[in-house]
């Protein structure tokens, strides 16, 4: 799943450099602001125009995302909010940092004004020259103070923006988790679908006919042919070699006694279909990258085929655990025993499930990254979600059988060997 995320997501990281660039200035330009701002010898001067135009800037546009954000929101808009949210947050804590600091000017202005005593009661009077004074550091601290109340004032609107960012941001996220799903009973669902797959059909046509006018339609069919006939003939010469081996380490280990050797043999078993399995893939990919070459564009074909590949990894690890712990060639290794006819069942069980997962990894990682219409996926995932409940329903009945059998042979032991059973049960 990690793998899926990092391949189809890489390209949203790419819209998103931007936004990074911008909070990188930012924080390079809001440096200067404090270091000008803690020089001694710096002269009062307003708050950097590049810092508070950048600001500016940020916080039109968070309120114009936040007016416009409706109470459906999509991706897109939700991860602009939580830009926009990153953004502004570093820039309430750099200015924070700011405003706490000051200058070395304004500070001493406020300790000389704290050294001419407290204002006089109301209906005293002091000095005319400490009055004097007193006016005219106060006039010189306000002009001093300027650029650091302007840097507040900018972190106090952060701050409230950064508070409605975070709160319009939990409200979509609840109402994404506890919204209803759209139904697949739903027949305005099914013409949605309809809709995106004929515009998705339109859209594969278009491609398909640049494709042939640059490469000529028997380039396309040659290649597409080749592709898919080398796929097909490796893994079934892969397919029967590996067949004959296995039954050969099957036999081994059915007729050995040491279990060192059987348990290496074992190994050896898997780690061969592993093997099998990865050249198996490696080709069959490449074969599905050419089968789908001339419908779509060039720069999704890498992320599809690295995705089909991470989503085709899913069934082999489901039937090689469903194998080892419904239907290993020592029972004594079996996590859960079943009779021989269930035993076989199972994994197979186990891999469908398997299988359905990977669909469903694969559709929803698609529509994440806006490569198939929402309705369409929302349809064929409500169908293999069915299907699936279906899967675990079948393989947890088997299990239940399991139990009740077992339980069953159990008494039925207890039974023969007690010579009188009715003490054994307490009425």
């Amino acid at each position: 799943m990690f793998l899926c995320d990092l391949i189809l997501r890489s390209h949203r990281e790419a819209r998103r450099l931007g936004h990074v660039v911008q909070s990188l200035i930012l924080a390079i330009v809001s440096a200067a602001a404090l270091f000008t701002l803690g020089t001694a010898d710096a002269e009062a001067r307003p708050a950097p125009d590049s810092f508070s135009a950048s600001f500016e800037v940020l916080a039109r546009e968070a309120e114009t995302a936040l007016s416009d954000t409706g109470a459906d929101a999509s991706r897109e808009q939700l991860q602009k909010l939580e830009d926009l949210r990153a953004q502004l947050a570093q820039t309430r804590d750099i200015a924070g940092r700011v405003s706490l600091a000051g200058t070395l000017e304004t500070r001493t202005l406020e300790a000389q004004i704290k050294d001419l005593g407290p204002l006089p009661a109301e209906g005293a009077t002091e000095p005319s020259a400490i009055t004097s004074k007193r006016e005219e550091l106060d006039k010189r601290l306000a002009v001093k103070l300027e650029p650091v109340l302007r840097v507040r004032e900018m972190r106090t609107r952060a701050a409230t923006l950064v508070s409605e960012l975070d709160q319009k941001i939990d409200e979509q996220k609840h109402r994404n988790l506890v919204r209803r799903g759209k139904s697949p009973l739903d027949p305005r669902l099914w013409l949605k679908a309809a809709t995106e797959t004929g515009r998705g059909f339109s859209e594969a046509a278009a491609n398909f006919g640049v494709k042939v006018g640059e490469n000529g339609l028997g380039s396309i069919l040659l290649m597409v042919a080749g592709a898919v006939f080398v796929a097909l003939l490796t893994t079934l010469l892969f397919g029967r070699f590996w067949t004959r081996v296995r039954a050969w380490l099957e036999r081994e280990i059915a007729t050995s006694r040491s279990l060192a050797r059987n348990l290496g043999l074992l190994l050896a078993v898997d780690l061969g279909s592993a093997a099998v399995f990865a050249v198996s893939l490696i080709f069959v990919t490449i074969a599905f990258l050419a089968l789908i070459y001339p419908f779509l564009k060039p720069d999704h074909l890498l992320g599809l085929g690295l995705l089909f590949a991470a989503a085709a990894l899913v069934p082999a690890i489901a039937q090689w655990l469903g194998r080892s712990v419904f239907n290993s060639p020592y029972k004594q290794l079996r996590l859960i025993r079943l009779s021989d006819e269930r035993a076989r069942l199972a994994p197979q069980t186990v891999r469908n499930s398997g299988i359905v997962l990977a669909v469903v990894m694969l559709l929803t990682t698609l529509k994440e990254s806006e490569g198939v219409g929402t309705n369409f996926v929302d349809l064929l995932t409500a169908v293999f979600v069915l299907l699936g409940s279906t899967l675990l329903w079948r393989l947890a009945r088997m299990i239940a059988s399991a139990r009740k059998e077992a339980r069953r042979e159990a008494l039925a032991a207890r039974l023969d060997d007690d010579p009188e059973p009715a003490e054994e049960f307490d009425f």
